[in-house]
C-alpha cells in the first residue's frame, strides 16, 4: 500500500500488514500512523480543449508552530521538515544552515583593508553580494553588507591617518 508522512509529505510503499501502526519517517524523523493514500484517478480531458494551467493557491499560513522540527515553506506556505533538502510540494531549496556568513569571507574582507583602495572593492563586492543573496539568504546578505561597510569606514579612517602621518614628516 502507498502511504505518506503527514509532516514532510514523503511517500512510502509499505506492506499492507502494517496499516494502522505507528512508524518513524526516514526523511523528517517524526512518527505517524500508516494510513493508505486515497487513489486519485485523473479524469480524461476532452480531445479538443487544451486545459489552461491554473496556479496553485498557497496553503493558509499558520501563526504558531508547536513542533520545532517543522517550518513553513516561504514559497507555498506548507509545513515541511527543517531537515528536508527541499520542499516536497513546490521544490524550493531549504536553506536552513546555509544562511550564515562563513569566517573566511569575513577574514578576507578585513585583509583587503590593507591594500590601498581595497576597502572600496570590498564595499562594492559586498553590496553586489547583498543584492544576490537577499532573497534566499537574508541573514548572510545583511552580514556581508554590514562587514563591507565597516571595512570601508575603517579603511577610510586608517588611510586618512596614514596620509596625515606621512604629511607631517
Amino acid at each position: 500500500m502507498k502511504t505518506q508522512c503527514p509532516h514532510c509529505d514523503q511517500h512510502y510503499e509499505v506492506d499492507d500488514r502494517i496499516g494502522g501502526e505507528i512508524v518513524k519517517c526516514e526523511m523528517c524523523g517524526q512518527e505517524f500512523v500508516v494510513e493508505p493514500l486515497p487513489e486519485v484517478r485523473p479524469k480524461p480531458a476532452p480531445a479538443a480543449v487544451v486545459p489552461k494551467p491554473v496556479p496553485k493557491p498557497a496553503a493558509p499560513r499558520q501563526v504558531s508552530n508547536s513542533n520545532p522540527n517543522l517550518m513553513f515553506c516561504p514559497d507555498c506556505g506548507r509545513q515541511i521538515s527543517r531537515n528536508a533538502p527541499a520542499c516536497p510540494n513546490c521544490g524550493r531549496r531549504n536553506v536552513i544552515g546555509e544562511d550564515r556568513l562563513s569566517v573566511w569571507i569575513i577574514v578576507l574582507m578585513w585583509v583587503l583593508l590593507l591594500i590601498p583602495c581595497g576597502s572600496f572593492a570590498v564595499v562594492l563586492v559586498s553590496s553586489i553580494l547583498y543584492y544576490i543573496w537577499r532573497r534566499d539568504y537574508p541573514k548572510k546578505a545583511k552580514a556581508v553588507n554590514l562587514h563591507g561597510w565597516l571595512v570601508f569606514l575603517a579603511g577610510i579612517l586608517i588611510w586618512m591617518f596614514l596620509y596625515n602621518v606621512l604629511q607631517t614628516r
